[in-house]
């Protein structure tokens, strides 16, 4: 699974590499340090999900999430907001999509690590369908 992190706070960096380190299965994490730069690491590795701060500068997860908005080929990419706002704070500050799982900080751990073994469950499910669809299972 790759994870693209969008978060210009040094130490809230340092904690999702703890929690990626909980994990039992392969985590490949990238990390930008704002809208920008997750933009353009989107392009080169394209994640399985999106973890993004709101509040980033220059540009903050809001921007990013107008950005995938607008492109059909990011539509499977999950994303996560992990926010000091609230989300009625974040919604009157910018639109949210529906479909964009929102968390107010402080995170406990379990719910982030609990959200990565759901998602990996997912991908190993797929795969074995994808397998036995093409036969190469028995």
């Amino acid at each position: 699974m790759r994870v693209l992190l969008a978060e210009d706070d040094e130490i809230q960096v340092r904690y999702f590499q703890a929690l990626i380190e909980r994990c039992s299965y392969p985590i490949d994490l990238i990390v930008a340090s704002d809208a920008s730069v997750a933009l353009m690491q989107l392009e080169r590795q394209r994640p399985d999900l999106i973890v993004t701060d709101l509040l980033m500068k220059p540009f903050d997860g809001f921007h990013l999430i107008k950005m995938l908005e607008r492109e059909p080929a990011y539509f499977r990419i999950d994303i996560v907001v992990i926010s000091g706002m609230d989300r009625g704070e974040a919604l009157k500050r910018g639109q949210l999509p529906d479909w964009v799982t929102f968390y107010q900080k402080p995170v406990s751990p379990e719910r982030i690590v609990g959200y990565l073994d759901s998602m990996q469950a997912r991908f190993a499910k797929a795969q074995i369908t994808a397998q036995q669809k093409t036969g190469s299972i028995g």
